[in-house]
């Protein structure tokens, strides 16, 4: 039975980290803005290499630069518009609105919904045992 609790506990920690902070940060990060690439750089490594772009946006007047998270799907070039959502209360937090936020988001709540039904099974075959 506590193979059913390791392996639980792995795929809510994974599903945790991977997706489900991404979810929340989408709720707190409320700010819709229009941002432009202004460079990237790439990863180092052998195989298929993320980029790290660091975009510009505006808010209220104010111009904010930041760096997105390491993204390994989609065309980015400088100039390019994306979409930038930011925090209502501290507009210097934000991220870049992309394919793969949105990808890790569900792959990881998956995992997540995943460990708490091996959980439950290990529970239900316990109470059978």
């Amino acid at each position: 039975m506590i193979v059913f609790w390791i392996l639980g506990g792995i795929f809510i920690i994974i599903g945790f980290i991977m997706g489900v902070r991404k979810f929340i940060k989408t709720y707190q990060y409320q700010g819709k803005a229009e941002g432009v690439i202004l460079d990237y750089e790439n990863s180092t490594g052998t195989g298929k290499q993320s980029i790290r772009v660091r975009y510009q946006y505006m808010v209220s007047g104010v111009e904010y630069v930041a760096k997105s998270e390491w993204l390994n799907n989609g065309s980015f070039y400088p100039g390019k518009k994306c979409e930038v959502r930011y925090n209502l209360d501290d507009p210097e937090k934000s991220y870049m609105k992309t394919f793969d936020r949105a990808l890790q988001s569900v792959i990881g709540t998956v995992f997540f919904l995943l460990g708490i039904a091996i959980i439950i099974l290990g529970i239900i075959l316990l109470g059978i045992i």
